[in-house]
């Protein structure tokens, strides 16, 4: 049984035997969906069955059909009907424009053409569906669209006209297919190779041209179809819901009929004049928009977002470089407009009037203007709308996945580089510094947090973060620091005698704590239900057995629950938190439930023993260690993602041998 992000949905998928057609059907397909696929040639469409069976899976169908034929249509749905006896997703992509001139030169037979092509057919394609979509639990609809219904070009005049129809008749269809429970979505394809548009970047071949091209775009190359078939899957799955539809079961019926989330992006600080702080985005904030310039506004709705950006002057570009332009600010938030920051107070007056706001006041406490007119009618949500975003945060999509995989391969070969190049380092601070100089030269935008660069005792200050005091040659160093990639976190914990060499008692108690960490990984790896409340009581178990095992304490004859109990003072924090865009991410749920699929903690035990601390043998006081790993969880088992960290005591000397 296929268990994708679309296993047991039916999906109909228009013009297969285009690229980006077939592109869309076979990512849906090895999603898990059930595929029913159209084209108008016989050809194309038995070249498209035989190749999608292949990579899918036998629960392909499709017929040859002219979706400009009303005759068609019907016999589409009714085949639909009878193969797979409902439908729940319908992506509907276009045949290659054929009118290429200036739109003044147009006939009324290409205007008549290329209106029914782009318009009326996807229209009517949308009619036929809507009996069948309707009755999925969360049918959906995807219009594949072009830039250039926001920009018009010469050579594809009219194309452009009915692409800005098409996006009109999107947000026209979302807001009366709500009412049936099926979403409509649009999305608009930047300059993509064979999209059909006829646009130049379309058809290009001469490589020039083509470099010219690719200097106007961003990612520095003509796009291609992986590049959007990820999101088409993502709007035509279960996840894939406005904020605002959480919001509304919230909320009782008397509230209204509409939710308007409110987000605020952070402003730039200072720690004295025209010297900033290192800007961060909030997470929450870029999680629905992308966006990491400062001081943006967002308004999400039911019926549509809007993101509120500052204008910046000539001056302000002088000295701080040009703002996105709003097209690039378009394509990576995906929102449907974007307005002044000027704006936002009468829309929000505006919204108001419609909607319960919801939002976050902590946001707007230095906003007296916004608290005083909505903050009464805020509170009736509470601080609602953070924790709904946690729950959505929390379990990582493919994507987060990968970026996720990718910073703790930075972060774990930063920490190996480090160890290896820190040998008789004579101060902390020199650690952070090659800490930031090796996660930045491999591709990191900064490190995650202020490092803890811990010499001797100073380790046992769980949280120390001077990290500029002078190492002694018998140190071992406790380094706690990770690294940011686009806006998702690592964070590794690693212990390492600065002589290269663990002394007797440093090696007795990190060879036990790394063999504790051995113990919850499996642990982690096989638990399920998997609770990281349940893992801390068995990090306890696992420390107290360790530690009677080496003799930590001076009293041979201390009892099992005696050591338990001494387990809370040696290692005082928890042994996880989750992880994703925050170093201790969607900090709102719970560590006492079931942890799913494709949520990533840490596993962190620790043993500080300050030299005051007098159960413990004295060889060990003024000691702190700890491990921390990342790990992926999913049904059956987990991903270490920090395994390329050295982590052994002899691996760790066998490192520091060749720095």
């Amino acid at each position: 049984m296929s268990t994708g992000l679309l296993a047991s949905k039916t999906a109909l998928v228009t013009n297969v035997g285009s690229s980006l057609g077939f592109s869309i059907a076979q990512r849906l397909g090895l999603a898990g969906a059930h595929l029913f696929i159209c084209d108008s040639n016989d050809e194309s469409l038995r070249n498209s069955l035989s190749k999608l069976k292949i990579d899918c899976g036998k629960n392909v169908f499709g017929i040859v059909a002219d979706v400009h034929r009303k005759d068609h249509r019907k016999q589409l749905f009714d085949e639909i009907q009878q193969e797979l006896s409902h439908l729940d997703i319908m992506v509907v992509t276009n045949p290659p424009n054929k009118t290429i001139c200036d739109i003044l030169e147009s006939t009324s037979m290409d205007l008549d053409l290329v209106y029914d092509t782009y318009l009326t057919t996807p229209f009517r394609l949308c009619q036929s569906a809507m009996p069948l979509l309707e009755k999925s639990s969360n049918g959906s609809i995807v219009l594949m669209s072009s830039m250039a219904g926001f920009n018009s070009f010469r050579d594809i005049g009219l194309y452009s006209a009915a692409q800005t129809s098409l996006l009109g008749l999107c947000k026209g269809l979302a807001f009366a297919t709500a009412k049936k429970g099926v979403r409509v979505n649009s999305v608009s394809l930047g300059m993509f190779k064979k999209d059909g548009s006829g646009g130049f970047w379309s058809t290009c071949e001469d490589p020039e041209a083509v470099q010219q091209v690719n200097n106007l775009i961003p990612l520095g190359r003509i796009a291609q179809n992986s590049d959007c078939t990820g999101l088409v899957e993502f709007l035509v799955s279960d996840r894939a819901k406005y904020i605002t539809e959480i919001l509304k079961s919230e909320f009782k019926p008397e509230y209204g009929v509409e939710v308007a989330a409110v987000l605020k992006a952070r402003s730039t600080t200072y720690s004295a004049p025209d010297v900033p702080h290192p800007f961060r985005q909030c997470s929450y904030f870029r999680y629905l928009s992308g966006i990491t310039s400062p001081d943006c506004k967002l308004i999400v709705r039911s019926r549509g977002s809007t993101l509120f950006v500052p204008e910046l002057s000539k001056n302000d570009e002088l000295w701080h470089g040009k703002a996105p332009t709003l097209d690039e600010l378009k394509a990576i938030s995906g929102v449907d407009e974007i307005l002044s920051l000027n704006q936002f107070e009468p829309y929000l007056a505006s919204c108001s009037q419609r909607a319960i706001l919801c939002m976050e006041l902590n946001q707007f406490k230095d906003d007296q203007v916004i608290l005083e007119a909505y903050g009464k009618q805020a509170k009736r949500g509470g601080s609602t709308l953070f924790k709904l975003l946690d729950q959505l945060r929390w379990i990582k999509s493919q994507n987060e996945i990968e970026l996720m995989r990718e910073t703790c391969k930075i972060g774990s070969n930063t920490m190996n580089s480090m160890m290896k190049h820190s040998k008789f380092t004579p101060n902390e601070n020199h650690i952070v510094g090659l800490l930031e100089y090796e996660a930045r030269r491999r591709g990191a935008g900064s490190l995650a947090y202020p490092p803890v660069v811990a010499a001797g005792n100073r380790a046992n200050t769980i949280h120390y973060i001077e990290s500029n005091q002078e190492i002694a040659p018998s140190d071992c160093i406790l380094v706690d620091a990770g690294c940011d990639l686009h806006g998702y976190v690592s964070d590794i914990t690693r212990t390492f005698p600065v002589s290269g060499k663990f002394s007797n008692p440093q090696r007795i108690l990190y060879e036990a704590l790394s063999e504790v960490q051995t113990e919850l990984l499996e642990y982690v790896n096989e638990r399920r239900p998997l609770k990281l409340n349940e893992l801390y009581f068995y990090m306890c178990e696992c420390l107290a057995s360790k530690f009677k095992e080496i003799s930590i304490f001076k009293d041979q004859y201390m009892s099992d629950e005696k050591i338990l109990m001494e387990v809370d003072n040696i290692c005082p924090h928890h042994v996880s938190h989750y992880l994703g865009m925050d170093v201790h991410d969607t900090a709102s749920v719970s560590r006492a439930i079931p942890i799913p699929s494709n949520v990533i903690i840490t596993v962190e035990p620790g043993i500080y023993i300050p030299p005051n601390y007098n159960l413990v043998r004295d060889e060990f006081k003024g000691i702190g260690m700890r491990i921390e790993d990342d790990v992926l969880i999913d049904e059956t088992g987990s991903e270490v993602l920090t395994r390329d960290c050295v982590r052994e005591a002899y691996y760790i000397e066998e490192l520091m041998k060749l720095g």
